[in-house]
């Protein structure tokens, strides 16, 4: 039998509102695009559709010449800049810093920074990338194909210190100030679930399927691939052999592909029992 998740309402315990003025900046932006979705948010894991998300995404192929997924990516990118400008208008300043040093010790100090001082550190996608490919014994930061391949990876056109922005750059952003920060969301295997349920409803349906590829997608593989499994397919612990720690654990590969839609819309799906 599929477990089922365990719904919540809005404030309940650990999802209470964490930046009320955050809050209504998402709130204004919804009401302005006529976004009226509501997916509920999760107090537990459905370990199991976790796991069939992890395979699903395992199975997707690179695919940046599909049409509708070109779609979806071009959606997802022009929304990003929307919710970028809407973050500006209201006086958040974003500043960035490089993968040598990390400018919060803690996630509660990140939050404190954007509460007190309308401030934001964020970490460039080029030096992301770098640090990365150095571990996997790489020497580029990225090719003229990864780029041409990759939506996230295109000028935005926006600048910060001189410097222009890709919209990956835009992306990391946006998931910290609203995905995390609306609600006290931390950056586990469910707080992470809750993050993509809660700006799942600030973006188109075209958008969203980029999104959740970006997203859900990547971050079940993490935690949930077939290294994360025993042979029995149940999820290693902590004290079993070959359990891998969050700080050890392989990012997803970037795949510009989409999952299917009972993933990326399940308000939309009533999910039985086998």
């Amino acid at each position: 039998m599929r477990m089922r998740n365990k719904e919540i309402s809005k404030g309940e315990g650990f999802l209470k509102t964490s930046n009320k003025e955050i809050e209504n900046i998402y709130n204004s932006y919804k009401m302005r695009k006529q976004y009226n979705t509501n997916i509920q948010l999760v107090s537990m894991l459905d370990m199991q559709k976790s796991i069939e998300i992890a395979d699903k995404f395992e199975e997707l192929k690179h695919n940046s010449t599909d049409k509708k997924t070109l779609k979806a990516y071009k959606a997802l990118i022009e929304e990003l800049k929307e919710q970028f400008l809407e973050i500006k208008k209201n006086g958040y300043k974003v500043e960035p810093f490089e993968w040598e040093w990390e400018p919060y010790k803690t996630s509660k100090e990140m939050r404190d920074d954007l509460k007190n001082n309308k401030h934001l550190y964020y970490l460039r996608t080029k030096y992301w990338f770098w640090f990365w490919n150095q571990r996997r014994n790489k020497k580029y930061i990225y090719t003229k194909e990864e780029i041409l391949n990759n939506p996230l990876l295109w000028n935005s056109w926006i600048k910060i210190k001189g410097e222009e922005l890709v919209y990956n750059d835009l992306f990391r952003i946006i998931h910290d100030f609203f995905w995390h920060w609306i609600k006290t969301n931390w950056f586990w295997p469910l707080w992470e679930e809750n993050a993509w349920r809660i700006h799942s409803q600030s973006f188109s349906d075209d958008a969203r399927r980029a999104l959740t590829t970006e997203t859900r997608g990547q971050n079940s593989w993490v935690n949930f691939n077939k290294k994360m499994r025993n042979k029995d397919g149940h999820i290693l612990k902590k004290w079993d052999k070959w359990y891998i720690p969050p700080s050890d654990r392989p990012f997803a590969e970037q795949k510009i592909w989409l999952l299917p839609d009972e993933i990326v819309f399940p308000e939309r799906f009533i999910w039985e029992s086998n």
